[in-house]
């Protein structure tokens, strides 16, 4: 993040890991300044993530000063721990001193930064296959929805409804986004009249800020099954009686109706 002035904020990172949420919301900066100058950070609320104004606001000093490097002119700078769930900006102000004289000089760019400690959940489950009956060996295309945004190729297990023996999907997130997705093949003696999630664990799951998942409570109301009308059956029909209209010997040229009724539906897939 560079300024086109005599020092720059560079960058920001949290104080355990860069650019995730940390239980005190402590930041910690890095830039330029003239060499052997006194660094001072300045915060204030911003109007939205996009806000640079360093301008506008009511600013007031973060954390201590710090010495930019007397050879290099580089500095890091430890703001003071904010409150979660807001958007602040951030500018410094670099003071030397140099033959008696004092220079002070304000980025001319703020750097917003929005503090984000809430752990994605999972808000819905669904399908994007048709609904209509499956039987083994058919596929059916299983999605999760998240409440924000997380990294790719995240991940969790669902464990799905499918009788006797139930079975497991991985869900990845493809791209960084609230959208995963997986694929469950049916296999032989799976059976359910209403295909819906079980339960689901956390594999890697954290948003984009960091904040790894933590529940696994199904979502009320928006299961598969609420949604859609995905049927499981891999029992073969069988003929369960057979019966004819008619009555006695039939001569040639002669017709009966026969009806023959079996265990199941039959379908047409």
């Amino acid at each position: 993040f560079k300024q086109k002035t005599a020092y720059e904020i560079r960058n920001c990172d949290w104080s355990s890991d860069v650019c995730s949420s940390d239980l005190v919301q402590t930041l910690r900066f890095t830039g330029s300044a003239p060499v052997g100058a006194s660094v001072q950070l300045e915060v204030a609320t911003a109007s939205s993530a996009s806000d640079t104004n360093a301008s506008t606001g009511s600013w007031s000093n973060t954390g201590s000063a710090c010495t930019a490097d007397t050879s290099t002119g580089s500095w890091t700078c430890t703001a003071a721990s904010l409150a979660a769930g807001a958007t602040y900006k951030f500018r410094s102000t670099a003071t030397t001193t140099l033959d008696g004289a004092t220079d002070t000089q304000t980025s001319a760019t703020a750097l917003p930064v929005t503090i984000d400690t809430t752990a994605p959940t999972i808000t819905a489950f669904s399908s994007s296959t048709a609904d209509g009956s499956y039987r083994a060996g058919q596929a059916v295309t299983i999605t999760a929805t998240a409440s924000e945004a997380v990294q790719i190729n995240n991940t969790i297990t669902v464990t799905l409804e499918t009788g006797a023996t139930d079975r497991t999907v991985i869900l990845t997130a493809a791209s960084a986004g609230t959208a995963l997705s997986g694929t469950y093949t049916v296999q032989s003696g799976d059976t359910t009249s209403d295909l819906t999630v079980a339960s689901f664990t956390i594999g890697t799951m954290a948003d984009t800020a960091g904040n790894a998942m933590t529940s696994t409570t199904l979502p009320s109301g928006a299961n598969i099954a609420d949604s859609k009308a995905i049927v499981i059956d891999t029992t073969a029909p069988s003929v369960s009686s057979v019966a004819r209209s008619g009555s006695g010997t039939l001569k040639s040229g002669q017709t009966d109706t026969v009806t023959f009724t079996f265990s199941d539906r039959k379908s047409t897939r």
